[in-house]
């Protein structure tokens, strides 16, 4: 049957020839289905088509009072459609049975005998917006494969939290005259090794960052000039965990490209070390963090040490020159450059009329012409030394870089060595609000002492001065009562730590 809208209550009308005059069919006025039969229409004409009889006419319903009746039913109908899952009435239900019913509570007591899931989100920080969009978009997927993962039978472990500690909440409380305490309670109610390393000091803050936390030599957070500066800090020490974190990369269903940009951050590989220092470039050089130092826009200085390194396989010497692109933190902060094989070192050795000298050729390419770095593997040509009576060229890079580091090491000229840019990570802030680290140092040794379980969580004391010294000294250290404490152990005198974990503390453990 086909059917057009022609005005409010009229239609245009083809009935298949088989019908008779009280054969019921639906009748479509202003797109809405009503049940008719053809005796509601009037005057219809006959004629013929190409391959049926059918009935045509532009007809109007008689029984208008029937008509809106069941124009109003459909209409009701549309209301309930509108409404098809009334979360109003089943979500409150249900929450209430699962809360009574510990339905999603981790219990005390597990069945060890079942394999274990844990699920990992990102604790959302308790803004004073509250709930957006944008938490579902996250959460909603995770509590399914959660709920998915239960009924399969595993044991699930889906912690949910709260990001409340942390610079930007205690910088608000700073900002506006509020204890950070009130302003997160506010919003939460919304919702329901130790080292001694150059970190990125900022004074106005107070506080060290995390080399995400600076850009362009200020604070991401209010444009504060930052420094490197030396200080006692605690360390998670992720990089044991390095090649776990390579290998495990394997089985994660994730694209390849994003497991990809995690291998080039754990960066894996082979080099060798060595480490000078000139004391007129370290003011302007510690003012840069590392991630200013890796930019490949930025304009590379240097100062050359006017010392030589003698190498071993050609007896060459080798100018060794300080750098502010180089990164500190990896390896013992010193390289061996290959201008011709990296844009960086390329760059440098341009600017400070450095010899370049180019030791790989892309295979295929027996008369490239020499001028762009290339960093891709090939052949190696201009690699032999008489002295060493090593002769590598010929070989494909990968070949001739393991016959280097076996020679140096038959030779006593070197070992192989493994690096990673994989970084240990700075957890501590000198600030007030943060999480207290559960430990306290004995006043007579020193010794670190663990606070036991329990006696956690170890709580934040009541501080109405919770500003930043400024000289590096935690606020906490004003709550000199708080600090004095004893090892509850021992029951040796003992001081509290003051320095507190960052806001990642919170929402990632």
């Amino acid at each position: 049957m086909q059917i057009n809208l022609v005005t409010q209550m009229q239609a245009h009308v083809i009935i298949p020839s088989s019908l008779t005059l009280n054969t019921p069919f639906l009748f479509f006025p202003r797109n809405k289905p009503l049940l008719a039969t053809t005796k509601n229409f009037s005057n219809f004409n006959l004629s013929n088509g190409s391959s049926r009889t059918t009935f045509t006419r532009k007809a109007t319903i008689k029984n208008g009072s029937e008509v809106s009746n069941q124009e109003k039913k459909e209409e009701s109908q549309n209301q309930q459609l509108k409404r098809a899952y009334p979360f109003h009435e089943i979500e409150p239900n249900w929450q209430s049975y699962w809360e009574e019913n510990d339905t999603f509570k981790t219990p005390d007591e597990i069945d060890t005998s079942k394999p274990k899931y844990y699920i990992l989100d990102m604790f959302p920080y308790p803004s004073g917006a509250g709930l957006h969009v944008g938490h579902p978009l996250g959460y909603t997927a995770t509590d399914i494969l959660a709920r998915y993962k239960r009924m399969q039978g595993f044991n699930i472990l889906h912690p949910m939290g709260w990001d409340a500690f942390g610079l930007p909440a205690e910088q608000y409380a700073i900002e506006t005259g509020t204890h950070p305490k009130t302003t997160t309670l506010k919003n939460i109610g919304r919702f329901r090794a130790q080292a001694e390393v150059p970190v990125n000091w900022c004074p106005a803050l107070g506080t060290v960052l995390a080399n995400e936390e600076v850009v362009d030599g200020v604070s991401e957070r209010g444009g504060h000039p930052v420094i490197k500066k030396p200080m006692r800090q605690w360390m998670l020490k992720i990089t044991a965990y390095a090649d776990r974190l390579l290998e495990d990369l394997n089985d994660l269903d994730w694209p390849e490209s994003i497991k990809e940009m995690q291998r080039n951050w754990i960066g894996r590989s082979e080099g060798a070390e060595m480490g000078f220092c000139v004391e007129e470039y370290i003011e302007l050089a510690s003012r840069k963090s590392d991630l200013e130092r890796t930019e490949l826009q930025k304009e590379k200085t240097g100062v050359f040490t006017g010392s030589y390194a003698r190498n071993p396989v050609n007896r060459e010497a080798i100018p060794i020159w300080v750098a502010d692109y180089v990164l500190g933190s990896y390896g013992t902060g010193a390289i061996m450059a290959v201008p011709a094989h990296d844009s960086r070192d390329h760059d440098f050795a341009m600017k400070y009329d450095i010899p370049i000298c180019w030791v790989v050729n892309p295979e295929g390419e027996s008369n490239r012409k020499f001028g762009e770095t290339y960093s891709g593997e090939g052949i190696i040509m201009n690699s032999s030394g008489l002295a060493s009576k090593l002769d590598i060229n010929g070989l494909h890079s990968k070949e001739a870089a393991s016959t280097v580091i076996n020679w140096a090491e038959s030779t006593g000229h070197g070992k192989r060595k493994v690096n990673y840019k994989l970084r240990d990570w700075l957890f501590a802030r000198q600030r007030y609000w943060g999480e207290p680290f559960p430990v306290v140092f004995l006043d007579d040794t020193d010794e670190i002492v663990p606070v036991p379980e329990s006696e956690l969580p170890v709580i934040l004391p009541e501080l109405d001065d919770f500003t930043p010294t400024g000289t590096g000294e935690p606020p906490l250290a004003k709550a000199v009562s708080w600090v004095k404490t004893t090892d509850p152990t021992s029951g040796k005198p003992a001081r509290r730590e003051t320095i507190t974990m960052p806001q990642w503390a919170g929402s990632c453990w």
